[in-house]
């Protein structure tokens, strides 16, 4: 990763990373909590799985792009990139920076999409779609209003099929816990281990 950008870091606050954080380690607890409930055996098979290890992850540095800040995302999925996210920020008087960027993609991967709704022209679109090899670019555009200290561009690159992969994965684990309130405990169906019996009190043999 540091042949990448030697600034890079790990970004544990990033959304997927957290989601699937959170999921994984509920999801094991109550596993755990339902294996020592239902008997020994289940807690014996329970001890011998593998615990659940997390698939995405997301770094993030900084850079210069066409003279100006900005902040790179990447997200992984099982070592894999599956999507960037470049934030740059830009004051009133960086708006022919800010418009050289478009223009270069544009030069790149030719117009954007045609919108959902209506046909504004380009330059008045807040936000722009761009097919590309295996993904889709999205810009998002903030202006610079009046009363504002700075306007922002948003470039969200997805590659198709692992980004798809990843939201039907994160979709499973938030299916999962919220099965889990409503989840009955099991029964117990076979003897407890010895350490887990309440011994007897020795007093009350003599009563």
């Amino acid at each position: 990763m540091r042949e990448i950008e030697p600034d890079i870091a790990a970004h544990a606050g990033a959304e997927a990373v957290t989601v699937e954080a959170e999921a994984l380690g509920r999801i094991h607890a109550d596993e755990k909590r339902k294996a020592k409930a239902t008997g020994r055996q289940a807690w014996k098979a329970f001890r011998s799985r593998p615990v659940p290890q997390p698939r995405l992850a997301a770094y993030r540095f900084w850079l210069d792009l066409g003279g100006l800040p900005g902040r790179v995302e990447l997200r992984f999925v099982d070592d894999r990139l599956y999507a960037a996210v470049v934030r740059v920020l830009y004051r009133a008087k960086d708006k022919p920076k800010a418009a050289r960027i478009l223009d270069g993609l544009m030069s790149k991967y030719g117009q954007p999409l045609d919108p959902p709704t209506g046909m504004a022209p380009v330059a008045e679109r807040p936000r722009l779609d761009f097919e590309i090899p295996g993904g889709r670019l999205q810009v998002l555009r903030r202006r610079v209003e009046p009363g504002d200290a700075r306007g922002m561009l948003r470039l969200h690159y997805r590659e198709a099929a692992l980004s798809e992969g990843v939201e039907r994965y994160l979709q499973g684990l938030r299916g999962r816990l919220a099965s889990l309130s409503v989840a009955p405990d099991p029964a117990p169906t076979d003897r407890p281990d010895a350490e887990d019996t309440p011994r007897a009190d020795p007093l009350l043999q003599h009563l």
